[in-house]
């Protein structure tokens, strides 16, 4: 089912004012206030290009770094739910949760090192 809404003019200054009051609401989270972070695919394609895979690579290995890596950064920079994320990688929820646990218990280890260089590259782009 398609619903008119009106023409362009219309939409324009609708989005317009539901951005504005979206900028001045204290109460929205600053998470949600910010604007969406990169896809999942371009997620894939700055791991796969840090440790030196192929993107597709990143839903077959098991436990890889690479693999690991791609599931922290798509559950903290998308807003994509656990689910979502264990879909996306074909592991189960708990193992996305337990990767964002094991990379957050060790910020020293040399997976989470390569993660935050991967992080500063995507948020450069």
């Amino acid at each position: 089912m398609q619903a008119y809404l009106g023409d362009e003019a219309f939409l324009k200054s609708v989005a317009q004012r539901l951005g504005e009051r979206r900028r001045a609401d204290p109460e929205i989270p600053l998470r949600q206030r910010r604007p969406c972070g990169p896809t999942l695919e371009k997620i894939r394609g700055a791991v796969a290009k840090e440790w030196g895979v192929a993107a597709e690579d990143l839903s077959r290995n098991r436990g890889a770094e690479p693999k690991m890596a791609a599931i922290y950064l798509s559950r903290r920079l998308t807003r994509m739910k656990v689910a979502e994320v264990g879909e996306a990688f074909h592991v189960r929820s708990a193992r996305v949760s337990n990767v964002v646990r094991r990379v957050e218990e060790d910020p020293e280890s040399p997976l989470a090192s390569r993660i935050r260089r991967v992080e500063r590259t995507l948020a450069a782009s």
